[in-house]
């Protein structure tokens, strides 16, 4: 019932919560690092439960006091001199199958690159030829809540539209020497990135979190 009182969860229980949520994104992440590129859908709802905080909305971390402190960051902001479009958060990889892009995982300057959490979560990580911006918070919520994470809309806005067809950034492929098409699809990486981010960071904030360790390419157990 909409009227009915509420009953506050106790610290344990939203503890607890977190411990699965971690548990859930780091099986996700993990089969996206398998080439499931799929998963990168459940991993924007996780992220979107655990990080965005808006209106009736409470996030998980804030719940907890954990939406503060300095974010592991692997990318410098964007450029404004840049005439280029760019997303730091990504990597190129080109073989046999195409062109597709990767997430990148090194943390600058010896891995010990953070940001308030404010800044990581809403300065631009993504920057188009005609200086159109998107954020971490942009791109999570743009995939949780229109394109599959948590729910799927029948349009889209421009902007992530764009930003997904690959005309945002306007990286092309090449074929037979030629300019091709646009590089599509710079959202997936990028969600695998920004849940590595978070992930690096909640070791660092909330060990207790991890029921067991995260693993990603790299680094192993």
């Amino acid at each position: 019932m909409k009227n009915e009182p509420r009953i506050p969860r106790s610290s344990q229980d939203l503890k607890a919560s977190l411990v699965e949520q971690v548990l859930l994104l780091m099986a996700y992440c993990d089969k996206f690092d398998q080439g499931v590129i799929a998963f990168a859908k459940p991993i924007a709802g996780t992220l979107r439960t655990l990080l965005h905080h808006h209106g009736n909305s409470k996030s998980v971390l804030a719940q907890l006091s954990l939406r503060s402190g300095r974010y592991f960051t692997v990318t410098p902001p964007v450029d404004p001199k840049n005439l280029i479009g760019h997303c730091n958060l990504l990597s190129i990889r080109v073989d046999a199958s195409g062109v597709t892009y990767v997430p990148q995982f090194d943390l600058p300057m010896g891995g010990k690159s953070r940001i308030p959490f404010p800044e990581w979560w809403t300065l631009p990580v993504a920057m188009s030829q005609d200086r159109k911006t998107l954020s971490r918070m942009d791109i999570v919520t743009a995939v949780a809540d229109m394109d599959g994470g948590s729910h799927i809309d029948p349009s889209l806005t421009p902007i992530y539209e764009s930003f997904r067809s690959g005309r945002f950034l306007g990286w092309m492929a090449m074929i037979d020497e030629k300019e091709g098409l646009p590089v599509a699809s710079p959202q997936y990486s990028c969600l695998r990135v920004i849940s590595h981010e978070l992930l690096l960071s909640l070791e660092k904030y909330a060990p207790w979190s991890f029921s067991k360790p995260y693993v990603y390419p790299g680094r192993s157990n």
